[in-house]
């Protein structure tokens, strides 16, 4: 996969609605600083995202067949243990997923 040759620059030109944002890997940034830090752009694809509040984000396909531990992890244990499986599928599948082209960065190889 070129990522930034001709897949990326179709992506773009066949989803010009689509924003571009980054997916950085925690490891690429060691601190809570407010520096700039090295990473090396892995993968792009088109992708479904979910912000959080402390400005993590989840990829959809991350989580995919995961819902439920990713449900568990977000939800109060008391409503987690209420619902279906199916009925917590469908609380995953109804978050605010907005879809975009999302870079993957990764740590860098070589500095």
């Amino acid at each position: 996969m070129k990522l930034f040759g001709k897949n990326f620059s179709d992506l773009i030109t066949e989803h010009p609605d689509l924003p571009v944002i980054c997916s950085v890997a925690s490891e690429v940034v060691p601190e809570n600083d407010y520096r700039y830090w090295y990473g090396e752009a892995a993968s792009v694809a088109i992708d479904k995202y979910l912000c959080m509040v402390d400005g993590t984000i989840y990829l959809y396909s991350d989580i995919k067949g995961d819902e439920l531990d990713f449900a568990e992890n977000q939800m109060m244990p008391e409503d987690f243990e209420m619902m279906r499986e199916d009925q917590i599928i469908d609380w995953v599948n109804n978050l605010p997923w907005k879809e975009a082209v999302i870079i993957t960065v990764e740590p860098a190889e070589d500095l």
